[in-house]
């Protein structure tokens, strides 16, 4: 019976025919041990021993009643952590930057903050007052000790009685934002009266606040902007409670009101820190 080739059977009898037709010997080729295979075992026989080991170990530590306790609690610790990998690069790569970079960085984030700092000359406008004792200018005085020097020297009473539309300090969406005064809607024509006694240093119809009046007492100052009329006139001496003008909407104004301030050497102080309204 006739047994069935394979097909390497086949080629290799084909080989040893054509051989022997052109009175060639059979060459016998070794056969290459595979090395890829050979090394992929040996790693695999290496990492099933290490982890066999691993297990080994850990499993009698487990087991032992003296460490027992200690190894689970720190096993619980280190994987109750939270590592934030992304957060790590960007740290790792920020510190790894070129001196001039980080220069750069930082020169930057300065001129930030030196953008957000407060204009010294602002710093009255917004009530922002030195954070410790030891650095305060001593010719400057805060703008709390104006209003306590004006509360204890000075006589201020309300110039008008209306409604505030607009209050001392920062404003959005309205020019100017720093309103330096307090603004007080009445009708056109109403009676304003002196705040205090002192005397007329300014009696003016230019600029944007119209028509207006300073009156000046030692330090302080009060103004009374946007008039319709004036009462009073430049150098005169005003009592506290005189009638010195009306209420009307001269300069940028918008409509009928009594724009009021308050100074102390020319620093602004809300008036809302010195009166009620």
């Amino acid at each position: 019976m006739e047994r069935t080739l394979s097909l390497e059977d086949r080629i290799k009898r084909a080989e040893e025919i054509y051989l022997r037709r052109n009175n060639k010997k059979i060459q016998t080729i070794p056969v290459k041990e595979n090395k890829v295979a050979t090394g992929l075992l040996k790693k695999i026989t290496i990492q099933t021993l290490i982890s066999a080991l691993i297990f080994t170990s850990t499993f009698m530590l487990l087991n032992n009643e003296r460490y027992s306790a200690t190894i689970k609690e720190k096993a619980d610790e280190i994987l109750s952590y939270n590592i934030n990998f992304n957060k790590l690069y960007k740290q790792l790569n920020i510190y790894l930057t070129n001196e001039n970079t980080r220069t750069t960085v930082l020169q930057e984030n300065i001129n930030e903050i030196e953008e957000l700092e407060v204009p010294q000359e602002n710093t009255a406008v917004l009530g922002i007052t030195e954070s410790t004792s030891e650095e305060k200018n001593v010719e400057n005085e805060p703008i709390l000790d104006n209003v306590e020097y004006i509360k204890k020297n000075i006589s201020i009473i309300k110039p008008l009685n209306g409604v505030i539309t607009s209050r001392f300090g920062l404003r959005e969406n309205v020019k100017p934002y720093n309103h330096t005064g307090l603004d007080i809607a009445a009708n056109t024509g109403t009676v304003i009266i002196a705040a205090m006694d002192g005397v007329a240093e300014l009696v003016s119809e230019e600029g944007s606040y119209g028509k207006h009046i300073k009156l000046v007492n030692g330090e302080v100052a009060t103004l009374y902007a946007h008039c319709s009329k004036l009462y009073i006139k430049e150098g005169e001496e005003v009592r506290q409670g005189q009638p010195i003008a009306e209420v009307g909407s001269t300069g940028n104004a918008t409509g009928p009101h009594l724009h009021f301030e308050i100074m102390r050497n020319n620093e602004y102080i809300n008036p809302e820190d010195i009166l009620e309204f």
